[in-house]
């Protein structure tokens, strides 16, 4: 066995010096942009692509930080965490790591894929279109079957959860409410005899149903237990029963529910071709008819559906055929036990559909959606309500709320992503007034300019967001521009000595004019680690001192660029310079004040 001699390695990215911040020696990987065809086979002729790829590639083709694919519109098409491995020729031989995100041309989400260590994947998000909101959330086996908890949702947020087995679902699930109130359900078509059914007499037809076939000697049933159900509690059983043909012998047929099964007891529920329905009890062998009557039903040899339902409510039972009530009876006269049955004591009945529901709220479970969290700042760049923050901001939202204060009252709106650029930690939103409870009154103008040139080093900044201690109070800081890159040497970013603390992110960065140069971002402190390793064990996380009261914010050029060539709307960025001539910052705040706005997220 071949023994790894120990090494002690210090990992320094970054000598403490100034100089590092506009360029240090040395070479590194570049990002590169990798062109595809419509089956995503490399190209190197862009007018013959349909989608690029924005990464960094180690020598091993492994990515550094995120893969960004976008069609070649410039609209984002998939955003993937990390690559194990990027086949430049053919890129479903790629291995991916993490979480794979898909999106339309409106970039609206329509697929998200994880992927573990290895690059197999295991757990898949579909979404409604142009909706944001999930259709399916399951997990997957190396075969691609579901395997394991899965839901699946309705337009209006409710959904089922259940789990599968090879990709076959049990018929035990969750029936959730959009609050996240549930409620238990067993719903069988008798596919498969793998759920504890015990059939006599009965077989299962594929795609049909159970056929229950009664002898002259033997009744013909099929039961089973249902231990996750408390029948002490309110309920809805029913089944539909197709009637097939009689039997030999002279007796009327009776076919229908037995519930409540506990040893020699039972309740029954049974109808006759002829519409003649009965509710008994049998106690100990004993029966005891509870109630008898008549009901329209179809009274041809192929009798169509019964169902019969039993319905706890005020302590009473009532009786439905064919969603009809025809009877009711005290709760109090039935025996409660956990199995029950379908049966036939004449002919051939074909049973399919049959479901029993706890009508109770049986998990507690708290709203699918978490609460409203305060997640960032941003501002606005157009009129209409369009709204620039970071990505990192409003990443995996489902549900996004912006609030500002206009004409000294708070306003609150539901926002959606237009735009989004994860590279460059940039995304584009706007007040979507389908969803708001009020309507959005365009502004009649935003008053600073949107500076599309670069500021220049040492200029005097300050910046408007809100990062707390009390979340949705607008704070300012002040600086100066401290270098015109970040200590990557990233030009896309000014480094500032105006603070920008959790909160901040997505806010403005103005200079002293009042004019928009950029947007916060980051913290250089607490982005760049320090990481000291024996073998392939960290012994040392910590930030790096020499960074200290540094930030970063993203130049308004970029954004500028973000906006021209991500987004698929054409923006009227401000451009008012009344703020130029105004030398107090109290009075350019106070005029900026309604533009900047607090961003919060549900997930």
């Amino acid at each position: 066995m071949r023994i790894k001699s120990q090494t002690i390695m210090l990992v320094v990215a970054l000598i403490a010096t100034t100089n590092c911040f506009t360029g240090c020696g040395g070479t590194s990987p570049k990002q590169q942009k990798i062109y595809y065809d419509i089956n995503w086979y490399v190209v190197s002729d862009s007018s013959a692509a349909e989608y690029y790829r924005i990464v960094t590639l180690d020598k091993d083709r492994s990515s550094i930080g995120k893969v960004s694919d976008y069609f070649i519109t410039g609209e984002l098409q998939t955003e993937i965490d990390n690559a194990i491995y990027i086949d430049k020729k053919d890129d479903k031989k790629s291995i991916w790591r993490g979480k794979e995100k898909h999106f339309n041309k409106s970039e609206d989400i329509t697929e998200l894929t994880y992927y573990d260590a290895m690059g197999e994947k295991y757990k898949q998000i579909t979404y409604y279109t142009n909706s944001g909101t999930p259709s399916a959330e399951y997990y997957i086996d190396k075969d691609g079957n579901r395997n394991g908890e899965c839901k699946d949702y309705k337009t209006n947020g409710s959904y089922t959860q259940r789990n599968y087995k090879n990709g076959v679902p049990s018929p035990y699930y969750l029936d959730c409410y959009k609050r996240g109130q549930c409620v238990s359900v067993f719903h069988d078509n008798f596919n498969s005899t793998n759920v504890g059914w015990l059939f006599t007499n009965s077989k299962i037809v594929q795609d049909a149903g159970l056929l229950m076939t009664a002898t002259d000697e033997y009744i013909a049933s099929g039961y089973i237990d249902l231990e996750d159900f408390d029948f002490s509690y309110n309920f809805r059983m029913g089944a539909n029963f197709n009637f097939i043909k009689k039997g030999n012998t002279e007796s009327n047929n009776f076919y229908g529910i037995r519930w409540g099964i506990k040893g020699n007891n039972y309740n029954a529920f049974v109808i006759n071709q002829s519409g003649a329905y009965r509710i008994y009890t049998v106690t100990n062998g004993k029966s005891n008819v509870v109630s008898e009557g008549k009901a329209d039903v179809n009274k041809t040899n192929t009798l169509s559906i019964l169902r019969a339902d039993s319905v706890r409510r005020d302590s009473y039972l009532y009786f439905l055929i064919n969603d009809e009530e025809v009877d009711s009876a005290k709760y109090s006269r039935f025996s409660e036990g956990n199995r029950i049955g379908v049966f036939t004591n004449d002919g051939e009945v074909l049973v399919s559909e049959l479901e029993v529901r706890q009508s109770e709220d049986i998990t507690n479970k708290k709203h699918i959606l978490k609460d409203w969290e305060g997640s960032g700042s941003g501002f606005f760049v157009d009129k209409r309500g369009y709204i620039i923050t970071n990505y990192h901001v409003i990443e995996d939202a489902r549900e996004i709320e912006v609030e500002f204060v206009r004409n000294g009252e708070k306003q609150k709106y539901t926002a959606t992503v237009k735009g989004r650029a994860p590279e460059k930690d940039l995304a584009l939103l706007l007040i979507d007034t389908t969803k708001s409870k009020k309507q959005f009154v365009p502004f009649a103008k935003i008053p600073y300019n949107f500076k599309t040139d670069e500021s220049r080093l040492a200029e005097r900044v300050f910046t408007l967001g809100f990062p707390g201690p009390v979340p949705n109070v607008l704070n300012h800081t002040d600086g100066a521009i401290r270098a015109l890159a970040d200590f990557r040497n990233n030009t896309d970013y000014y480094t500032v000595t105006a603070i920008i603390n959790s909160g901040n992110s997505g806010g403005p960065l103005f200079d002293d004019k009042g004019n928009l140069i950029g947007v916060n971002s980051k913290s250089i402190n607490r982005e760049f680690i320090e990481r000291v390793e024996i073998g392939d064990t960290i012994i040392s996380n910590r930030p790096y001192a020499a960074f200290d009261g540094l930030y970063g914010s993203i130049k308004s050029t970029v954004v500028k660029e973000f906006i021209d060539t991500r987004s698929a709307q054409s923006l009227e960025l401000p451009n008012d310079r009344t703020l130029e001539e105004v030398t107090d910052r109290a009075t350019q705040v106070e005029a900026l004040t309604p533009y900047v706005v607090w961003i919060r997220v549900k997930y």
